[in-house]
């Protein structure tokens, strides 16, 4: 699914948290449009990633996960549409 989504500023101090301590492996749930922190889990291992998206896809919740090196990354992996979340535009630096 290709569609935008908007993440709030905890969230986004929450990724960088998670990148920091190599926790890259992100999964988040794909019908949310507005991402905040409750909605962001991390992990160190692919395999990781795709039992937890799994198991909250067996709950009807569609989840997608990814690999991120930075905060870049995560950028365009979610796809944030930058119009109505101006200030993560400040986050890629």
């Amino acid at each position: 699914m290709n569609r935008s989504h908007s993440i709030s500023d905890d969230a986004i101090a929450l990724i960088k948290d998670g990148l920091a301590i190599g926790r890259n492996w992100i999964a988040y749930p794909e019908a949310e449009y507005f991402l905040d922190k409750q909605h962001i889990n991390f992990f160190r291992t692919k395999s990781g990633a795709i039992t937890y998206a799994a198991f909250q896809n067996s709950k009807q919740k569609e989840f997608r996960i990814f690999y991120a090196g930075s905060m870049a990354d995560v950028f365009k992996q979610i796809n944030i549409e930058l119009n109505n979340n101006i200030s993560s535009k400040n986050h890629f630096i």
